[in-house]
């Protein structure tokens, strides 16, 4: 068990990274584990390896195996294109972290032209020149995605200029078939693209910002990308779908909540449930199982651990004792390391909506008490109940 078992949940990735198998890499003496350790000391959860028209499979399986349970390496590659003239676009291809390496790897070196022998003939990596539909065509028939240079980033695809109307329409064929995701430059990039580039071309796209890191030594973001997902391929191709809700660029984690907010984890010690901990997610976390499975003793006796005087259902003595009897074997951890602490919670009991629906006494009695929970409100709808009273009063009513 790690802390990737919480789900989706806003992470640190970088999805532009090379190793010393990339041919302009600044230090190659430095170790694989010098590599783990510093994008852990950096809080990245996932990283794409990406090196410049190279998958380096015995690498990428090391790395991998170093930081197993704490960071998911993704194998991919970085082309350079036909594209942009003296400033040729560059694109990635990422793949996912279970998959045949060796294949995909195989695969691209012959349908593009990437043997030992074909750079050797082409006057070494320099000279690489890939043709960014076809590959792209290549890298998703082989199960991957893309994501392409943009904004003031160096070679991006700004450097097909619109000069000309093919070039408008190149641009835009290649944004909505070939390319997945937008690597900016900067994050004000990210301003341009959503005020004038996505009306355009009538999609939005996610946008995310590298390291582009060539040096491990000198590792560093120009800001944090921040992605809500899953530390998996699977979890990385949801941003494509959800541009907007899943990827945030921004320095502090967004979403953040108090410590005292939030349980870490929930520990359960008994003769009915398998020993386990079971850890949350900050934000929202679903009991999933058949019936009579103890989603609702587990939701109850959470609560009645963290408030005694909470009456998880009436009126059936057996139940009631069974919850107590498993309270007394759970143990509650709040995220700011405190256990079985008391705090604010609402608790809705199996059924609750059904019989609040069919009571609109109770249903008056809840509203009035969220509205008057924060003592400041309280005034505010006492007066609003005077305002109303004396309306009532002035109408005749």
């Amino acid at each position: 068990m790690n802390n990737f078992d919480r789900g989706s949940e806003w992470r640190k990735w970088d999805l532009h990274f090379h190793t010393q198998s990339s041919f302009d890499y600044d230090d190659k003496s430095v170790s694989n584990q010098i590599i783990i350790d510093k994008l852990v000391d950096n809080e990245i959860s996932v990283v794409a390896i990406t090196d410049h028209h190279y998958i380096d499979i015995e690498r990428i399986k090391n790395l991998q195996e170093l930081g197993k349970g704490k960071i998911t390496i993704l194998p991919g590659i970085e082309f350079c294109s036909e594209l942009g003239g003296s400033e040729s676009v560059h694109f990635i291809g990422i793949f996912p972290e279970n998959n045949d390496i060796l294949s995909v790897w195989t695969s691209i070196q012959g349908k593009i032209g990437l043997t030992e022998k074909d750079i050797k003939e082409k006057g070494g990596n320099e000279n690489i020149q890939c043709d960014l539909i076809d590959t792209c065509d290549i890298i998703h028939e082989l199960g991957g995605i893309t994501s392409i240079h943009a904004g003031t980033k160096t070679n991006s695809i700004e450097s097909i200029k619109n000069n000309l109307l093919n070039k408008m329409q190149q641009k835009k064929r290649i944004l909505s078939d070939s390319i997945d995701i937008l690597e900016l430059g900067k994050e004000i990039d990210g301003i341009n693209y959503g005020k004038n580039v996505f009306p355009n071309i009538g999609f939005s796209m996610p946008m995310i910002i590298c390291s582009d890191n060539h040096d491990i030594k000198t590792y560093a973001l120009k800001q944090n990308l921040w992605i809500k997902a899953d530390t998996t391929f699977e979890g990385l191709k949801q941003i494509v779908f959800e541009p907007e809700e899943r990827v945030k660029i921004q320095e502090l984690k967004p979403d953040e909540k108090a410590g005292y907010q939030v349980i870490d984890s929930v520990a359960i010690n008994d003769v009915d449930f398998t020993e386990q901990t079971i850890l949350l997610n900050p934000n929202l976390n679903s009991i999933i199982g058949g019936r009579s499975t103890g989603k609702s003793i587990l939701l109850g006796a959470v609560a009645k651990k963290l408030d005694s005087n909470i009456e998880v259902k009436s009126g059936n003595d057996s139940y009631n004792e069974f919850i107590n009897r498993v309270v007394s074997n759970i143990c509650i951890n709040w995220q700011d390391k405190e256990e079985n602490v008391s705090r604010d919670i609402e608790y809705f009991p199996q059924g609750f909506m059904f019989k609040l629906a069919k009571n609109v006494e109770d249903l008056r009695v809840l509203i009035n008490k969220i509205i008057i929970q924060n003592k400041v409100k309280e005034a505010i709808v006492k007066d609003y109940q005077t305002f109303c009273s004396n309306n009532r009063a002035f109408r005749g009513i």
